[in-house]
């Protein structure tokens, strides 16, 4: 279970020392709390990133990643590390310090600097100085040097991050992200799917692209006449985005002609609802739709 830790900042690198999933500093603010735990909850589930300029241990570690039952990325410097860490979101970062183009402290320091939280294990050969291990400590990363059993303590270290964040993926209801500016009807869509489903709510187009992005939901409920951004184009932007493309999104509207259809299905939607809807036919597409938990339909 992700422990989220709630102290003293002198505590935070003991705390991501000892596991902690996150660390918050008193007094507690309840909306950075909140945010947290939504993003413990929306974590992708197994994907874990090495990055390594060595090509035979990119092979071994990735190997080994994989007999485990997990989703293996790898990237051969920081750059390509971070365009991975920015479309894939992985659960993990395996990382290396002496690479080229851009080195494991600098890579570390971009991640922590662009709000990105992911869990941070350094493999390194590297002798560390003082001010090295300061670096270390600042971008909250766990560091085990390289030889002996050193790979195996790195699956193994991996293996449970991700571990943690399917046991709380797999709990918890699915969730759906219904983007309608009408109240009454995001009222009656509520009706129709609890308690089966946690459902989230967006009232314009454009706030329903910042919730995909960023609470990760199995699932998109669409209106299309939507105000500030329409459902047309939030579901362009949502699919062309490789870090919310994965999620079926699916058309509601008053909106009824053949063109109006293909419109739709040329942007993106998996399936298209015309209003008013019953609860039995939504539920029936909805489950038609919706990603197993082990992130295929």
């Amino acid at each position: 279970v992700p422990v989220v830790m709630i102290s003293i900042e002198e505590q935070r690198a003991r705390g991501f020392a000892l596991g902690a999933y996150d660390f918050l500093v008193k007094p507690l603010d309840v909306n950075q709390l909140v945010t947290i735990v939504n993003r413990a909850l929306t974590s992708p589930s197994g994907s874990i990133l090495v990055v390594d300029d060595d090509p035979s241990l990119l092979d071994v570690v990735g190997r080994q990643l994989v007999a485990e039952g997990l989703a293996a990325l790898t990237a051969q410097d920081g750059r390509e590390a971070l365009s991975l860490i920015r479309s894939h979101r992985p659960s993990v970062l395996i990382l290396d310090l002496l690479m080229p183009e851009m080195n494991g402290f600098e890579l570390l320091m971009e991640v922590r600097s662009s709000g990105i939280d992911t869990p941070v294990i350094v493999l390194t050969g590297k002798d560390l100085a003082d001010d090295d291990r300061t670096m270390l400590r600042r971008g909250l990363a766990q560091v085990i040097h390289k030889g002996g059993d050193a790979i195996d303590k790195v699956i193994a270290e991996a293996k449970r991050h991700v571990m943690q964040r399917r046991a709380v993926v797999t709990m918890r209801a699915p969730r759906i992200l219904y983007v309608e500016d009408v109240a009454q009807n995001r009222d009656i869509i509520r009706r129709y799917l609890a308690p089966e489903f946690e459902v989230i709510e967006a009232y314009d187009g454009e706030a329903g692209v910042h919730r995909a992005q960023n609470d990760r939901p199995e699932l998109i409920l669409m209106d299309l006449s939507l105000p500030n951004l329409d459902g047309w184009e939030a579901t362009r932007l949502i699919k062309v985005d490789p870090a919310t493309a994965h999620i079926p999104v699916i058309a509601i509207t008053g909106h009824v002609t053949t063109e109006d259809r293909q419109r739709a299905m040329d942007v993106g939607c998996d399936a298209f609802l015309t209003k008013p809807i019953a609860r039995d036919e939504l539920l029936t597409v909805i489950r038609s739709h919706m990603p197993k938990r082990g992130g295929s339909r």
